[in-house]
């Protein structure tokens, strides 16, 4: 059984019209435990407002979501348990931060959850180190650090709640390369040693192409296309005809092969790249 099941879900948040336009339409989506999911699409295509229905921050018009087979916005005890179940990063994690150290900030949804003092503690310290920061921070100033380092301690905060479902809204925009690097490992490390279950909304293509499982694609409203990563990106004629981008290093590979390279059509990744370099470089 899907760990989460969109289905049929419609929403607006124009309410009061009979022309209303639907802001998601008739979606349908599962996401299995251990997955790592990314929702692309242009922006407006409705990727924020479907995962803040997932979170259950906003209620479907139609349809429903399900957690372990619940319904959440039936059951009042499944939604509260939801609250520490799904953690949400939304883009600009200034809007986030809040108390007036990050301590106090990453403690925010520990304390919540009614745990001990001490565990709090532990919590918030294996968070901060997770995220690659410094002990030193958590007597500062959430507003008073850079917007790099916001967003690390934003994550931190998601994460010291050990949610089953970590969502995160563009987590590298703004940030140089070195810091989008840093914050995609440590989102896959985060994957990888507890299992969990993450959606990616993301405009980089290449951070889509080299962490996810899947990609949902999403346009006006709808999912036109969900499957594996590599055979999304293995369609062109899929990808011009809603305007998703490809990544970089296929662009690149793209252009050495017009100039006479052997090389393949379908390359994605840096490592694909690398490999198909080498083979090129001991078939010469």
């Amino acid at each position: 059984m899907p760990l989460i099941e969109v289905k049929e879900l419609s929403f607006s948040y124009e309410k009061s019209s009979n022309l209303k336009k639907q802001d998601l339409s008739n979606i349908n989506l599962n996401i299995n435990r251990g997955e790592i999911i990314g929702l692309i699409g242009p922006s407006g295509s409705g990727k924020t407002t479907l995962v803040q229905q997932i979170g259950g921050l906003l209620r479907p018009d139609h349809g429903t979501v399900l957690f372990d087979g619940l319904d959440i916005f039936k059951d009042s005890k499944v939604f509260r348990k939801l609250r520490y179940k799904i953690g949400l990063v939304f883009q600009n994690p200034e809007e986030q931060l809040f108390s007036e150290t990050i301590f106090k900030d990453i403690a925010f949804g520990p304390h919540n959850m009614g745990l001990s003092r001490d565990n709090i503690a532990k919590r918030v310290l294996e968070a901060i180190n997770f995220v690659g920061l410094d002990k030193s921070i958590l007597s500062k100033s959430p507003f008073e650090i850079s917007g790099g380092e916001k967003r690390r301690v934003a994550i931190a905060g998601v994460i010291a709640m050990r949610p089953e479902i970590l969502i995160l809204d563009e987590p590298t925009v703004g940030l140089d390369f070195e810091g989008s690097r840093s914050i995609l490992s440590y989102i896959k490390q985060y994957n990888r040693e507890n299992k969990n279950t993450l959606i990616l909304i993301s405009h980089n293509m290449d951070d889509i192409i080299n962490l996810t499982d899947k990609v949902a694609v999403m346009s006006a409203g709808e999912i036109k296309a969900f499957g594996k990563t590599g055979k999304i990106f293995a369609d062109p004629v899929l990808l011009h005809s809603l305007k998703i981008d490809v990544p970089e290093i296929t662009k690149i590979m793209k252009k050495l092969k017009e100039k006479g390279f052997n090389l393949k059509d379908s390359v994605f990744t840096e490592r694909e790249a690398l490999q198909e370099i080498l083979r090129l470089k001991y078939t010469i």
